[in-house]
């Protein structure tokens, strides 16, 4: 199942080292959408 992410706090570990400002406006959410594996305990995450 894959999950729409609205508290980016438990995905954000996993882009630590990305500097893509598509990711960074996802996480902050100023635009984009952040979807993970699981909502809580997140092992994989797609910034779209």
């Amino acid at each position: 199942m894959i999950y729409e992410i609205t508290d980016t706090e438990t995905v954000s570990p996993l882009f630590c080292n990305w500097e893509e400002t598509l990711i960074w406006s996802c996480l902050q959410g100023i635009m984009g959408k952040i979807y993970a594996d699981d909502r809580d305990q997140p092992a994989a995450a797609m910034a779209v």
